[in-house]
């Protein structure tokens, strides 16, 4: 008989501590739901028309970010706006052309003798190269506006050449000589650190 009265004493415990556990469960659970944190109870969809609204004052940041203009990297104000492009010279450069020791892409598709990496460059500085691509593409940036041009270049009979002009107030800069794909996408990349005058 005493053995079990211990079996019905260590039940009674159990099972309060049991119902003690499930209370404390669903007081957190009514406490998330009082809340907002989760919806138990109710069988309704969410219908709240809130968006993320932006605290800025500047002129650009739009409540609901559906006005203004495109957003540019870099300079969104335009102040010292740089601009740029290259003359494409259908593969034709100067004979005086150092072609020693060429940038090479890493599928050797593009090769670029000028300029070389940390060249100073002016209006007029001839871009050339070699490539077993029909053209490439070409993307100037400095570092005050960002990318201030961006085009192709025809490969003729395995060369390409061009003379690089361009207005900035950028001190560096780099050019980006690369392929690209029918969808857009970028390979053969080369990338040329520029200082700019």
């Amino acid at each position: 008989m005493q053995k079990s009265k211990k079996i019905s004493s260590t039940t009674k415990k159990k099972l309060i501590f049991a119902l003690s556990l499930l209370l404390i469960l669903l007081g957190i659970l009514f406490a998330l739901e009082k809340r907002d944190v989760i919806n138990l109870l109710s069988t309704e969809k969410s219908t709240s028309t809130d968006t993320a609204k932006t605290t800025s004052t500047v002129e650009t940041a739009q409540e609901n970010f559906t006005e203004g203009n495109e957003r540019n990297p870099g300079n969104s104000l335009n102040e010292n706006e740089g601009s740029g492009g290259i003359t494409d010279n259908n593969g034709v450069f100067s004979p005086s052309t150092d072609t020693s020791e060429p940038i090479i892409s890493s599928t050797g598709e593009i090769s670029v003798y000028s300029p070389k990496n940390n060249a100073l460059i002016t209006t007029g500085h001839e871009v050339s190269g070699s490539s077993t691509l029909p053209k490439v593409t070409y993307r100037l940036i400095d570092d005050v506006s960002g990318v201030i041009a961006t085009g192709e270049l025809s490969v003729v009979n395995g060369k390409f050449s061009g003379f690089v002009s361009y207005v900035s107030s950028g001190k560096n800069g780099r050019l980006d000589i690369y392929a690209t794909k029918a969808d857009g996408s970028e390979f053969s990349n080369i990338e040329i650190l520029l200082r700019l005058n």
